[in-house]
């Protein structure tokens, strides 16, 4: 039940920024409601109500004025109430004021008063003195299990094998399967794995790489696969699995079978004056690189190595050594089957550091300082380190041999016009530094002069599309989220975007959609199409849009 409160009057009622007044007994508050499951609709128990507060009313009457200097009171620590064994909760004693809540419990999602689903924000529940708010609901949406059994070719069960639920999301490289909760078998073989909110999953199993799992008889150079539910060595022959709110799905078993393991082998140039070398594997999954790595012992008077036992998949070959105090390193991309790898040359190249500088074109009252810089590389990210300076210069040190992207995040009206490196622009094509530097700055050139989009979105009945999501997607190689905007409307179904680089655009507004679909999946976007508006941008130009918004995306 969705209740409708008294609006706290304009006039004769002072918030947080004034100096905190006693409340009158008869201007206490009250909310009082009942935590049930989504599903069942049952009492939901030993649930955690948290109120926090967003601005407290004061003195109904008027306080006296915060002096200058005075520091604005601090807002109450959160209100904490647990659901009893009839799932009812009551907060009493309330000061006036605006306020949001949220239910949570072990076995359920997260879910704030007033949000259509777990994780969105909810409303805000306004308090005017003496206000008793009764009839709460709170619906907490129960997790959904997935177990069964794992064993090997001859159906013995296999233990302490990794079993990951995985979702599809969307990232620079792509549409991309990535880990949402994982779990070991045990001495049954048994897995299961828990708290998962509703919506569509892929299990994948996988003896950990680079060491397999070898039962007694075992050839040493066979390993168990990893595969993919229901029987596949590769994501794009997996078959979903839709879990409902608190489905306890099990009997979800797997057989794994041995396959031949690779050996690769090589050698590592040792550069002059260098000490002992290392060499090592990581592992790569859907969407980036994991924890799994191993390093092997390199004969030092040769540089030789050899590591067995490598199970099929993506890599990247790390290769270490220190040279003084400086470290010396390669990064390496393989791809390994079922055959071996011989006669690599493995050739370590020194830390890399990079400067460069911003400079801004037109007029405007951005800082230097608030534009930020970023290199993100295949194998490592040199992370956030590009701080502009007030005269825009920036750096980056020791970094290891990659191409790296560049990315450049510019507040406002600026937008990204260029970025060049050793008289080349490399806005998209990143710079590769697997070989060195060239003695070079980057240059970056970001622009005031950025164009300016005002429009509004309706529904299907003509009405203002309040908390839309309103994306301008930028066509081809351009599609990096230097040049991608994104806003929510309003209230009123009004938007802006500001800094928009010169260039032709897609504009679209969704009721709910995932950003990085939008971003980096043209798949995604192509039964779309005619519902988006096309937009040409000049610098400096102003454009009015009136868009129709697009329902939730079936999938």
């Amino acid at each position: 039940m969705k209740l409708i409160l008294p609006l706290l009057a304009s006039s004769g009622i002072l918030l947080a920024q004034q100096t905190q007044q006693p409340v009158a007994p008869q201007d206490k508050c009250a909310i009082a409601g009942k935590v049930v499951n989504l599903v069942t609709g049952q009492p939901v128990r030993k649930a955690r109500l948290i109120l926090t507060v967003v601005n407290t009313v004061v003195n109904p009457q008027g306080g006296a004025q915060r002096r200058a200097g005075q520091p604005a009171p601090q807002p109450p620590p959160p209100a904490v109430v647990t659901s009893g064994a009839d799932g009812t909760f009551v907060f009493a004693d309330l000061d006036p004021g605006i306020y949001r809540l949220a239910g949570r419990h072990d076995n359920y999602s997260n879910q704030q008063y007033g949000a259509k689903k777990p994780g969105q924000v909810g409303e805000k529940i306004v308090l005017a003195p003496g206000a008793k708010m009764t009839g709460v609901e709170m619906k907490l949406t129960p997790y959904a299990t997935v177990s069964g059994r794992i064993r090997d070719e001859d159906g013995d069960p296999m233990q302490q094998v990794p079993v990951a639920v995985m979702v599809y999301q969307y990232t620079n490289s792509g549409r991309q399967l990535t880990e949402r909760g994982t779990a070991n078998s045990n001495d049954l073989g048994e897995y299961r794995i828990f708290d998962l909110a509703p919506g569509k999953y892929y299990l994948r199993v996988s003896p950990p790489p680079m060491r397999g799992l070898r039962s007694g008889g075992g050839d040493a150079e066979d390993s168990f696969i990893a595969v993919y539910y229901p029987n596949s060595g590769d994501p794009s022959g997996a078959s979903p699995l839709d879990l409902s709110p608190g489905q306890q799905l099990g009997s979800v078993d797997f057989t794994l079978r041995r396959a031949h393991a690779a050996t690769i082998s090589g050698h590592i140039v040792k550069p002059t004056g260098g000490g002992s070398l290392s060499i090592g594997l990581t592992y790569v999954t859907n969407g980036g690189t994991s924890s799994y790595s191993t390093s092997n012992g390199v004969n030092n008077a040769d540089g030789k190595f050899e590591m067995r036992g490598i199970t099929p998949g993506a890599y990247f070959l790390n290769g270490y050594c220190n040279v003084g105090d400086r470290r010396f390193t390669a990064n390496i991309p393989i791809q390994v089957a079922t055959t071996d790898i011989e006669n690599l040359e493995v050739r370590l190249a020194p830390p890399v550091d990079v400067a460069g500088r911003v400079r801004i074109e037109g007029e405007t009252q951005i800082k230097l300082t608030q534009v930020r810089v970023s290199l993100d590389g295949k194998a490592r990210s040199g992370g956030n380190g590009g701080s502009v300076m007030e005269d825009g210069a920036f750096g980056f040190r020791g970094l290891e041999p990659d191409v790296y992207h560049v990315t450049v995040n510019a507040p406002g009206e600026l937008y990204l016009k260029s970025i060049s490196w050793d008289t080349r622009d490399v806005t998209e094509s990143g710079i590769d530094l697997s070989s060195g530097a060239p003695n070079a700055a980057l240059e970056v050139v970001v622009s005031a002069n950025g164009g300016q989009i005002d429009g509004s979105v309706e529904n299907d009945k003509s009405e203002p599309a309040a908390n839309a999501m309103v994306t301008l997607v930028p066509p081809g190689a351009r599609r990096t989220r230097t040049f991608f905007k994104n806003v929510p409307t309003g209230a009123d179904g009004h938007f802006t975007i500001t800094g928009v680089a010169p260039g032709s655009y897609k504009l679209y507004a969704w009721e709910d959609v995932e950003i990085n679909a939008v971003l980096y999946d043209p798949d995604f976007l192509r039964p779309f199409e005619s519902a988006g508006e096309n937009i040409q941008i000049a610098d400096g130009s102003k454009h009015a849009a009136k868009l129709k918004l697009i329902p939730k995306p079936v999938e």
